[in-house]
């Protein structure tokens, strides 16, 4: 396809041609002065208009050829603008996803930094309290040891207890209820301190070298108490840790013959 300056220039070129073919044409058959001028001035007409219809044709490409060159700089010009744009749009991008990944990567690893160290706390915790529960049986197991010796030493003292609360009532005279002084046993088996057993005998209204009642049982005795030499001892540690209750107790008649005017 040709464009618009190239077909008016070729029609300029054809009138111009045609002009100057008439002119030959008629100088050849000898035609007037007035066709020849006539026909000259079309040539010569055509020949400068073929001049500047060429001249304007050339402007006209110059011009178009600027305009697309203008164009094509312009395309290119935005082309790489866009391309730089993208670029830097792909740019940016690209540095942020490396910065979300830096930050995650460095939260990961703080993540783990502080797992490792929950861990370790938490290791840490279930070591103390693996620890403490092992001292607390230990301390248990001690407590109840403890308690059991202590139970056996109450038990042990109970006992003990009741049978110095036994001794103590077996070396208690039974009619002055003090501690024995100089404990004598009766025929039926019961002991009492000498001085009440005088009193007792010397206050009984009975016939003389008649049968005496024991004062605790009322069994008779023949024969006079005799002295139980072996609660001496334990009479003197009993007497040792009470009052002293001697005055309470009937005082010992006639030293020399203890049963003197009873048996």
């Amino acid at each position: 396809m040709f464009s618009p300056a190239q077909i008016i220039l070729g029609t300029y070129v054809l009138l111009g041609v045609v002009g100057w073919v008439h002119v030959y044409a008629c100088k050849s058959i000898d035609c007037g002065d007035a066709d020849v001028l006539k026909w000259s001035l079309f040539a010569r007409f055509s020949f400068f208009a073929v001049l500047i219809a060429a001249v304007f044709a050339h402007c006209f490409l110059a011009v178009r050829a600027l305009y697309f060159s203008a164009v094509y700089e312009l395309e290119l010009f935005l082309g790489r603008w866009g391309y730089i744009h993208k670029s830097s749009e792909a740019l940016d991008s690209l540095i942020e996803e490396r910065r979300w990944e830096a930050d995650s990567l460095e939260w990961e690893q703080r993540q783990e930094i502080h797992q490792s160290s929950l861990d370790r706390l938490v290791q840490q915790k279930l070591d103390l309290e693996n620890a403490w529960q092992w001292e607390k049986r230990g301390w248990e197991e001690e407590q109840r040891r403890h308690e059991d010796q202590l139970a056996t030493v109450k038990l042990e003292s109970t006992h003990t207890l009741r049978k110095i609360k036994s001794l103590e009532e077996s070396l208690l005279c039974t009619v002055c209820m003090g501690v024995l002084q100089q404990p004598y046993v009766t025929s039926c088996g019961h002991v009492l301190d000498l001085g009440c057993l005088q009193h007792w005998f010397l206050s009984t209204p009975t016939p003389r070298n008649a049968s005496k009642p024991c004062p605790v049982c009322r069994a008779a005795i023949f024969h006079p108490p005799i002295p139980v030499y072996t609660l001496n001892a334990a009479v003197d540690i009993l007497r040792a840790g009470t009052a002293d209750d001697a005055d309470e107790q009937w005082a010992v008649v006639n030293k020399s013959n203890l049963w003197a005017g009873i048996f």
